[in-house]
């Protein structure tokens, strides 16, 4: 899994990437994508400190209205991470994971009809922070 830069933003102290996918299932897409999640994260083995981040996939559902079938894609995020050491990867990916498995399962499972097709792609939008007086600012922004 390769991923590309595709927007940054304030001075590239927040950046986004994306990998493309095309596939159904989402064990396997979790599984491997960890790997490549982690490389991407721990920048080559240097330090990670406040680091925030948030994963998102973008899902293909259809259904069928009418005897047509419907396509539509929905967005899928997990909650924003915050890293303070490398060792904080991987439960935080995990984590993630859980969070949007679980989003997935409720909106299949409402009653709404849609039926999972292609999980399209899984954004990675991620930001250095530096904690003032308590609150979360981003790096640069004073600079701006």
């Amino acid at each position: 899994m390769i991923f590309t830069r595709f927007n940054s933003s304030f001075r590239g102290a927040v950046q986004s990437w994306r990998a493309e996918i095309h596939s159904s299932d989402l064990e396997s897409i979790f599984d491997r994508s960890r790997t490549a999640l982690h490389d991407l994260l721990s920048r080559a083995g240097r330090p990670v400190l406040r680091l925030r981040f948030i994963l998102c996939f973008n899902i293909i559902f259809r259904k069928i209205v009418d005897e047509d079938i419907i396509e539509n894609s929905f967005y899928f995020c997990s909650d924003a991470v915050r890293l303070l050491a490398i060792s904080q990867i991987i439960p935080n990916i995990d984590r993630a994971f859980t969070k949007i498995q679980n989003s997935i399962d409720a909106f299949i499972h409402n009653g709404s009809g849609w039926v999972l097709n292609e999980v399209e792609f899984l954004d990675v939008h991620e930001g250095n922070f530096r904690e003032i007086a308590g609150d979360v600012q981003l790096r640069n922004f004073l600079r701006i």
